[in-house]
């Protein structure tokens, strides 16, 4: 943590970087849980990554439940083992 208070970071920089690593939402989970003080675009803009995210994942495992249930009626067993199951 100290490194983050005591380094200037380019915060534009920073959001390419984890957004082209598809690590915004994982990178506003860290920053809230550790109360990390960033700039104010920089935190909305992963505020509303991570938003989008959880909406789009909610979306996927409602649908994947659905088949899920679908599958299981017709006596085929799947296993997941990817995608927003693994979110929760």
């Amino acid at each position: 943590m100290n490194f983050i208070t005591e380094t200037t970071i380019n915060w534009p920089l920073l959001y390419k970087i984890t957004r082209a690593h598809g690590l915004r939402s994982f990178i506003y989970f860290i920053i809230k849980q550790h109360a990390i003080i960033t700039t104010q675009q920089f935190e909305g803009r992963l505020q509303s990554s991570y938003d989008k995210i959880r909406r789009q994942n909610l979306t996927m495992a409602i649908a994947a439940s659905k088949i899920l249930s679908d599958l299981k009626k017709q006596g085929i067993v799947i296993i997941p083992y990817k995608g927003p199951f693994f979110c929760i």
